[in-house]
């Protein structure tokens, strides 16, 4: 006969799933082992005020026992947890929209060399939309030729 492993769940998961009134019966349990545990009354008066058998007492006491000497053990190192895995219609979606942006970005190249080719000169076209400049990635500046009017900092000559 094989036993199933009960899976193990985070302190922080159990407590964050509990509502309001567990939590707070929680502490009020606390409250009373630790009255117990300092001599303050006794396991038959514990039992009858919680309303639970001597035996039960003793269960709660060692559990809570085991609970404060595991949160004492030092935690592995590495990685503390598993990161969450995406969903895989998101990570589809994420990559579709990569082809998306690139196939956009070669296109709007195509069309601004289509602008410039001969023939096109008297061709009233559309202008090109004016787009939001995609952030540039950390640490490195966007490559944009600049003349000397359009520096930072200083003026443009308006010539006179």
């Amino acid at each position: 006969m094989s036993k199933c492993a009960r899976p193990v769940y985070p302190i922080k998961a159990i407590w964050d799933a509990a509502s309001e009134q567990e939590r707070a019966k929680a502490r009020e349990l606390v409250t009373e082992l630790l009255g117990y545990w300092l001599g303050q009354q006794s396991k038959d008066e514990l039992a009858k005020s919680l309303g639970v058998p001597p035996i039960r007492v003793w269960q709660m006491s060692q559990r809570a026992v085991a609970g404060m000497v595991a949160a004492m053990l030092r935690p592995p190192l590495g990685r503390r947890g598993a990161m969450p895995k995406l969903d895989p219609e998101v990570k589809e979606l994420r990559e579709r929209i990569k082809v998306l942006e690139h196939e956009n970005e070669v296109q709007r190249r195509l069309i601004r060399l289509l602008r410039t080719m001969p023939g096109n000169e008297r061709r009233e076209l559309p202008q090109e939309e004016q787009r939001a400049k995609p952030k540039a990635a950390r640490g490195k500046k966007a490559l944009e030729p600049r003349g000397p009017a359009t520096s930072p900092g200083t003026a443009a000559s308006d010539g006179t």
